[in-house]
């Protein structure tokens, strides 16, 4: 990586290790978009891409909480763009995250829940496309039941109802 977008990329990963919580707060938001725009769109997604389908390629076991924690921020950053491989990515890492290990529980309801959370919030339709698509491979009634709120709330976003309406009168 080139010193200029390594210095970037660690900024936006420093930032990302210091969010907390459930759901990003707007003065992290903020912060985070300038560090986003700094990469540009093209590089963030080939990145985010890189780094989130890494939790969705089906590994074995969990996560430790650092490492979760700064996935899920990244996750989180994903939220505002539009782009249909880094919505599939993010809905593998989802799936991938609500997966039962036995014994264990969900490998990581976290990353999973902030790619949700992405992903209901993109722009578009890629989000909504594929909110269904982790909806349809989930299997646990309490996650399914969030899965169908986000699904609501992204198709209300993207518009899809008024569409759906618009075509039926």
């Amino acid at each position: 990586m080139e010193p200029c977008l390594r210095e970037r990329w660690l900024a936006l990963l420093h930032h990302c290790s210091i969010a907390n919580g459930n759901s990003p707060v707007s003065s992290w938001l903020i912060q985070m978009q300038w560090l986003v725009e700094q990469l540009d769109r093209e590089t963030f997604c080939r990145l985010a891409t890189e780094w989130i389908g890494a939790f969705g390629s089906k590994q074995a076991s969990r996560l430790n909480e650092e490492n979760a924690d700064l996935l899920k921020s990244l996750a989180w950053c994903c939220a505002d763009i539009e782009d249909a491989v880094l919505a599939s990515t993010l809905a593998d890492a989802a799936i991938e995250g609500y997966r039962k290990i036995a014994g264990v529980g969900p490998r990581s309801a976290k990353i999973a829940g902030a790619c949700v959370y992405a992903l209901k919030s993109m722009p578009g339709l890629h989000g909504v496309t594929q909110l269904e698509r982790v909806l349809l491979n989930v299997k646990q009634p309490a996650y399914r039941e969030s899965l169908r709120k986000a699904l609501n709330e992204a198709t209300h976003g993207a518009g899809v109802l008024e569409l759906k309406q618009r075509f039926l009168c």
